[in-house]
């Protein structure tokens, strides 16, 4: 089945699956941060994550069809892992935080001290900034720091938000 077929039937499903707000759930675990504001528990157990490599992290088709790792599904993913794990407390869960954590603090880009999370979706095309990238991978290292308080995720947070100190324009990323 054709990726935005299968993506289009998704929002037909009984249960809403994007933009529902988190607030007013309860959590069984307490932390620091809370529930990221979006539930995108909702997207995993709807099915819109089909593909993983062998670690577990999220891939994504491409427009050609190759599966490819895109921050924004990586992300998202974890994110709705720690919404998982704040309503039922499964230690499992944060193992699984962390080790998409690690992937995407291995796999940024860094551009004079700025770390860039950017999606090569197609060979031989330039990888694409993205400022959801960079929110929703802040997200992230955030919640892995909240569970392991290793101080690398902060780093590498505070990198990335480096990146809204720049334009954003046709051609590309500038200093301001």
């Amino acid at each position: 089945m054709n990726e935005s077929v299968r993506k289009f039937l998704l929002y037909f499903k009984p249960v809403k699956t994007y933009w529902r707000l988190t607030s007013g759930f309860s959590s069984k675990v307490e932390t620091q941060i809370g529930f990221y504001p979006l539930s995108i528990l909702p997207r995993i157990t709807q099915g819109h994550y089909p593909y993983f490599d062998k670690k577990g992290v999220p891939l994504f088709p491409n427009k050609s069809g190759k599966l490819v790792y895109h921050f924004t599904t990586i992300c998202s993913y974890a994110l709705g892992l720690w919404e998982q794990y704040l309503l039922h407390g499964e230690a499992s869960l944060k193992t699984k935080i962390v080790e998409i954590a690690n992937f995407i603090s291995t796999k940024s880009n860094e551009i004079e001290g700025v770390a860039l999370f950017l999606d090569q979706e197609e060979e031989g095309v330039p990888p694409v900034p993205c400022a959801m990238n960079q929110g929703e991978a802040i997200s992230v290292l955030i919640r892995a720091h909240e569970l392991t308080n290793e101080s690398s995720y902060i780093k590498t947070a505070q990198a990335a938000a480096l990146a809204y100190q720049y334009e954003y324009g046709h051609t590309g990323i500038q200093k301001q």
